[in-house]
């Protein structure tokens, strides 16, 4: 349903609820595109911190000035770190948890609160939000993308709500991809490893003089993962996906840009179906369809040196078919922006959107909604005034959005930012933040029953409610860059962040009907929570062919019920390490030679019985002449398989093997 692909039919109940996995376990057994002609590919250190950043203020803005927990990503370093997919990538940014539970399935947060269905993370895909409004999460196996189109990745930890809304609590993630006019030409890239076999087309011009395109087809197949003995652990998957970008500037200079992208996918996997009469339930080994896709529609003008406009609208679709349920989901979302400098120290960034959530859920015994179709229509206003003090070499941000969900009303989300540079390599920020993470269609609407036993008419309930409301954190954020030299930079940030009305599951009151004995399982707001930590990074140009990037992440949460609570679900106090650190090594041999080399470490998590790991990548690459590309990777190099979120658990619990892969790039 969710998406997760488990291998067994306790599998099917964490996958919705695990919570209630555990007990039947214990019981009865958008986008600012930098436009053409910037090249991220291979910067230096002092260029990559130069780089301007979008995803602060909605407007261009340097890295290093950027009074937030920002990290980039950039095209060169996606290509050479041997990652193929979005989430995988995110290894590599300091304050990020990544775990893979399944084939289809990871557990990626920043901050905390970490679950195999994580929800306080906002990600876009060109100004597109891949969040998915069903069970509040992302459905990363589907985020299929060739990653040789991926100008660079921006990454906000902490709160980004009062910009971009709802759901952006622990961290705003933004996939850029490149302009239609750096992609002409042909690229065909195949890939065969031990874990997954793709193949990308990449086909772009230009039709006239400011109009330029691209079309794109990538291919992907994965096989499954393995249990503790190396047996195959669940499902094997494969999607396809295709997609088109066209870029049009005009000659009064507005800029028009129109993409798309539909995929199919077919995911392997068994689950639980329920039904109330004996046996009561049964397995099903089933290939479940998922297609879908978007199309996205911006426009831009600058209509004076100090003011622009953009509008943008997008429509997205995700459809899902089980033997025992039905998923179609429609989103609709428009969005105006006005930036403008009140004077030359003082601008004014303002919007207003809306996003309709058209939603049909037809299912069986197993799942109930209630009610089965439901429209969703969220208004939206965010204003942000940045005021500069150029004597003090400091600024102050503050801002708000204000939203109107359907299932909580009205949501309030401030923020305040002050930056200040006491001198030219030097940068000191802190902010404070609020943001809410607002039910889903779940959390409202959903009735799940899975039996206890095939023999006693026994049955556990999930049960949403229309009294649940959203989860609410305030968060205060210190930082602080200094770069003594052209080649060495760091950053650190603390984070305080204290999370009030954290989601519970409650017992409720049994009930008894047609012969069947109900035993619900309710959502419930009686939870606080505590998080601090730290985050830094280093980056080092040690020569010219040679850049070593590395993160630091120490972090604690505690959790506090109320007095009522008897919440049921998985401790969440133990469900992210206390520390983790990565080290790459991105080195020119040559000039037709790469080495790269990356290692992670991750802390052991108790709440999914999980132990510590490294993890040791490396890539060798060669590149003959500008038209060729060739690599030959491993990852996992020093470990047959690894549990990254606990051995044999139920459902996950599958281990990461060691997948050596041979991928040929030709372009022309």
């Amino acid at each position: 349903m969710y998406g997760r692909s488990p291998r067994s039919a306790d599998a099917r109940v964490l996958r919705s609820s695990p919570w209630l996995g555990l007990l039947a376990f214990v019981g009865p057994a958008f986008a600012q595109d930098s436009g053409p002609g910037q090249d991220l590919t291979e910067l230096s250190l002092e260029e990559l911190l130069d780089v301007e950043v979008s995803i602060v203020s909605r407007s261009d803005q340097k890295l290093s000035d950027s009074p937030a927990a920002v990290y980039v990503l950039t095209g060169d370093e996606l290509r050479r770190s041997g990652f193929t997919t979005i989430q995988e990538a995110l290894r590599m940014v300091p304050g990020f948890y990544v775990g893979r539970f399944t084939s289809t399935s990871w557990e990626v947060t920043a901050r905390g609160f970490s679950g195999p269905f994580a929800s306080d993370l906002q990600v876009m895909v060109d100004g597109v939000s891949v969040y998915t409004p069903l069970f509040a999460g992302v459905w990363w196996e589907l985020q299929a993308l060739d990653m040789d189109d991926v100008e660079r990745i921006e990454i906000i930890r902490g709160p980004g709500a009062s910009l971009w809304g709802a759901n952006a609590v622990n961290g705003v993630i933004n996939v850029i991809t490149k302009h239609a006019s750096e992609t002409h030409g042909v690229r065909v890239t195949g890939l065969v490893g031990h874990e997954n076999r793709e193949t990308a087309v990449r086909f772009g011009g230009q039709l006239e003089e400011g109009v330029d395109y691209r079309v794109w087809f990538k291919g992907s197949e994965n096989s499954p993962l393995v249990d503790s003995l190396g047996d195959p652990a669940n499902e094997h998957w494969a999607i396809g996906k295709l997609g088109f970008r066209t870029d049009w500037t005009r000659a009064n200079g507005d800029r028009l840009t129109l993409l798309g992208n539909a995929y199919s996918a077919r995911v392997q996997e068994s689950y639980e179906v329920a039904f109330p009469t004996a046996p009561f339930s049964y397995v099903e080994n089933d290939t479940t369809p998922k297609n879908g896709g978007f199309l996205l529609g911006t426009w831009e003008r600058d209509d004076s040196a100090t003011s622009s406009m953009k509008l943008s609208a997008w429509w997205s679709k995700d459809f899902q078919k089980q033997v025992d349920f039905r998923m179609d989901i429609d989103v609709f979302d428009v969005d105006f922006q006005r930036t403008k400098d009140l004077s030359s120290d003082n601008t004014l960034t303002w919007g207003l959107g809306w996003r309709g959530v058209v939603s049909h859920l037809p299912s069986d015994f197993t799942y109930t909604f209630d009610p089965i179709s439901r429209v969703q229509s969220t208004p939206r206003l965010f204003v942000h005034d940045e005021v500069r003090f150029p004597d003090e070499r400091a600024s102050v941000t503050i801002g708000a959005q204000v939203e109107h969900t359907s299932f909580t009303g009205f949501e309030f989300q401030p923020s305040v930012r002050a930056l200040w540079n006491p001198r030219e390599n030097q940068t000191y920020w802190a902010s404070f933040s609020r943001a809410v993470r607002t039910p889903s269609i779940e959390e409202n609407d959903i009735i799940f029953r899975l039996p206890f036993d095939d023999f006693s008419g026994d049955f556990f309930v999930e049960e949403g409610s229309e009294m649940y409301d959203s989860e609410k954190v305030d968060a205060v954020e210190f930082g602080w860059r200094w770069s003594p030299s052209e080649t060495l930079a760091f950053d650190a940030t603390a984070f305080y962040n204290h999370t009030d009305e954290k989601r519970t599951i409650e017992f409720g009151t049994p009930y008894s009907a047609g012969g069947l004995n109900f035993f619900p399982f309710v959502f419930d707001n009686k939870s606080s929570a505590n998080a601090y930590g730290l985050e830094v990074a280093c980056d080092w140009d040690a020569t010219s062919d040679w850049r070593i990037r590395s993160g630091y992440t120490l972090f604690k949460q505690h959790t506090d019920l109320d007095a009522d609570s008897f919440d049921v679900s998985l401790p969440s106090d133990e469900s992210a390490p206390k520390n983790q650190l990565n080290l790459r090594s991105y080195y020119d041999l040559s000039e037709h030679w790469e080495l790269d080399v990356g290692a992670y470490y991750v802390d052991d998590v108790p709440g999914f019985a999980n132990g510590s790991y490294t993890r040791v990548d490396a890539r060798l690459g060669w590149n003959p002449n500008p038209s060729l590309r060739f690599s030959l990777g491993v990852q996992n190099a020093f470990t047959d398989q690894h549990p990254e979120t606990g051995e044999d658990l139920i459902g996950v619990g599958s281990e990461v093997e060691r997948n050596v892969y041979f991928s040929l790039s030709w372009s022309r």
